[in-house]
């Protein structure tokens, strides 16, 4: 089997069932403190209310007394002082040990529990549900595997192929130079494994590709790097059955021939007509840029666009931290119609942080007038360190509490041990600068240099297991962790 399954054993809890009197007997109505107060129990769990760590610090929940099961939510629900909380606490609901590097997990869409996570250094994907990590159980899942691969599964995305409202995954390999194109047919076929080499191939004749693509509409943009590099837009009715050279496609390419143009893409509707835009990423230079295409011009029949065509470019703020090299689709902050997005910044100087920005979609500039945005108009939360200043933070964003607002939730790897980090959605609607000692949640990793936070998606989003999923790959040979939602 690929993934190992293992279960950390955790002492046992013992659940108080009353008071034990002078006399050796139990009395579960009530006790008296020294000073002769009354404690009670008043949500019979078990525990009574007091000022110790023994004690029921919340007598008026009954999910919430010492010992109790942690959920990542913003309570402190074991009464231990603090909703930064120790990854093992979560350690029954199911992790993989022994899978390397994990680059990429991919969540269905809503109303779909299943995920896909890459595992590259053993050329597999393997397709999951939360339902099977909540039991601690990985009965039913599928691995897609390519023998011939170098990295396959470094990029996974989940995309819609044929509009059937049913997920396809696209799974790339850089190394190999190629996107192998999963149907949904396949995916949902009978049979625990699915062998790349039956799969149609999308490839560059002139570069590379497998390290970035984003649905937008109907149409697969892909970055081809050669030595420079351009995004390819291609029909998605020209791909389904066929695979084929990704230069087919309407060439997008920046006027630098060294600033990294694509290197990192999503699809976002930032304007609120329907269409989503794409938003392409400039990691090259000291500050680097993201850019922003509108979705109608991307929809319609141009032969070639280039970053003049953005309608607008935001630019990094500091020198040595540039923007570019991670996107992420946050949904909406401020639940004004409108998308909003989250950008990463990566360090070239290891003396400077890493910084998060907000973008609010609204405050971009309208179609057609081209306009450079500056970060520090924004939201930022600063601070994030790396095991190595050249790598990419994670984070995944959606409406965790009901309340309209996507919550961020970022991965610091390199803290040691590393850890999650949870910002709420009424953090982020506005110009400000936070760090994560800021975040009302988190969870931190188990070993020193676990990396824990490498790789981070929420997935079952809607569903009833609900579930955070994190990579540690300097724990244990890889180990990929899942805690559960409960906001």
């Amino acid at each position: 089997m690929l993934l190992l399954l293992v279960t950390a054993c955790l002492p046992p809890i013992l659940l108080d069932t009353g008071m034990v009197s002078d006399t050796g007997t139990t009395d579960d109505s009530a006790d008296t403190s020294d000073s002769g107060d009354p404690i009670d129990d008043a949500d019979s769990d078990g525990y009574l209310a007091g000022p110790a760590s023994t004690d029921d610090c919340d007598d008026n929940n009954p999910a919430v007394h010492p010992g109790a099961e942690e959920v990542l939510d913003w309570v402190d629900g074991d009464c231990d002082g603090s909703v930064i909380e120790a990854a093992q606490d979560y350690a029954e609901h199911g992790l993989f040990t022994e899978v390397g590097f994990i680059s990429e997990v991919a969540a269905f869409p809503p109303g779909d529990d299943r995920v896909a996570a890459g595992f590259p250094s053993v050329n597999a994907v393997r397709i999951t549900s939360t339902v099977d990590l909540a039991d601690g159980s990985i009965d039913g899942g599928k691995d897609i595997t390519y023998g011939a691969g170098t990295a396959f599964g470094f990029d996974v995305l989940s995309f819609d192929l044929d509009t059937d409202t049913h997920a396809d995954l696209l799974i790339g390999d850089p190394s190999y130079g190629a996107y192998w194109i999963v149907p949904d047919d396949t995916i949902d076929g009978a049979g625990s494994a699915i062998a790349a080499e039956n799969l149609d191939i999308l490839y560059a004749t002139g570069g590379s590709i497998g390290f970035a693509a984003a649905q937008v509409g109907d149409r697969l943009a892909i970055t081809v790097s050669s030595p420079s590099t351009t995004v390819y837009l291609l029909e998605l009715e020209d791909v389904e059955g066929v695979g084929g050279a990704v230069e087919r496609g309407v060439p997008v390419n920046s006027d630098s021939l060294v600033d990294g143009f694509g290197a990192s893409l999503a699809a976002l509707d930032l304007n609120g007509d329907g269409v989503g835009e794409l938003i392409a990423g400039a990691p090259g230079g000291a500050r680097g840029a993201v850019y922003v295409f509108d979705g109608t011009l991307v929809a319609s029949e141009v032969a070639s666009l280039t970053t003049d065509d953005a309608e607008a470019t935001w630019t990094g703020e500091v020198s040595g931290s540039p923007i570019g090299g991670q996107t992420l689709g946050a949904g909406q902050i401020n639940d004004d119609g409108y998308a909003d997005v989250f950008i990463a910044s990566y360090v070239t100087d290891a003396d400077l942080p890493r910084t998060f920005y907000t973008m609010l979609g609204a405050e971009r500039p309208a179609s057609g007038a081209a306009a450079s945005v500056a970060m520090s108009s924004v939201t930022d939360i600063q601070g994030f360190t790396a095991d190595a200043v050249v790598n990419f933070p994670s984070a995944d964003a959606a409406d965790l509490d009901g309340d309209f607002k996507a919550e961020l939730v970022i991965g610091s790897p390199g803290e040691s041990p590393g850890r999650l980090y949870v910002f709420s959605g009424d953090m982020l609607g506005g110009p400000g600068t936070f760090t994560g000692a800021d975040a009302p949640v988190g969870i931190q990793g188990q070993d020193p240099d676990d990396n824990f936070g490498e790789v981070v998606t929420l997935a079952g989003l809607g569903q009833a297991n609900p579930m955070a999923l994190v990579a540690a790959p300097g724990q244990s040979g890889g180990v990929f962790w899942s805690f559960p939602l409960a906001f």
